[in-house]
């Protein structure tokens, strides 16, 4: 049975805004959120930030209007925070990669009426010791006003599933060359 992700939903944000505003160890981070709104359509958000220093853009498209226009990235954590009000939220455990595709995937029927969210987020960089580390999110979340009648949700995650695309907070730690370049040196010959 699916579980909400809401706890985890408000904590990838807060990872999201303290890449946003420079509140992270990473000396570089770059990062990309999609939401489909119910009523207000799309929105787009994408940055980096690189040595304190940030980059970021916002785009909104309103589907009833059918018009496009740049949006100020500041309204982003308030533009998320609505996402919240979300009775229920779920995380996306399905095959599809693209926020519109998962869209389609969902709300097959129309009935749903679906908000997605998909976050994206790479930041690099070092552990105590000096090995440089690489942090990534790949995230969807689905906010519903309610279930679908049975209460299970096929493309949703249950607490606990573990994903080969889906993560949050992965990281990769880049082992030390000189300590390869000696353990190679030792090997024996062919």
């Amino acid at each position: 049975m699916n579980g909400s992700f809401r706890p985890e939903y408000l904590d990838t944000i807060g990872d999201l805004c303290d890449a946003f505003y420079g509140n992270t160890d990473a000396y570089r981070v770059v990062w990309e959120v999609r939401f489909f709104a119910r009523d207000e359509g799309w929105f787009h958000f994408y940055g980096a930030t690189r040595n304190q220093q940030r980059v970021a853009f916002g785009h909104q498209l309103n589907f009833t209007a059918c018009e496009a226009r740049l949006i100020d990235p500041a309204t982003m954590v308030f533009t998320l925070l609505d996402f919240e009000a979300n009775p229920h939220i779920l995380a996306y455990c399905g095959t599809e990669r693209n926020a519109p595709d998962i869209l389609l995937e969902i709300d097959d029927a129309r009935s749903l009426q679906p908000e997605i969210m998909k976050l994206s987020m790479i930041s690099h960089g070092q552990t105590l010791g000096g090995q440089d580390v690489v942090t990534a999110t790949e995230v969807a979340f689905i906010g519903l006003t309610a279930l679908p009648p049975d209460g299970v949700c096929r493309f949703a995650a249950d607490k606990g599933a573990v994903s080969d695309h889906w993560y949050r907070g992965r990281r990769f730690i880049r082992p030390d060359i000189s300590v390869l370049e000696n353990i190679v040196k030792h090997l024996p010959s062919a």
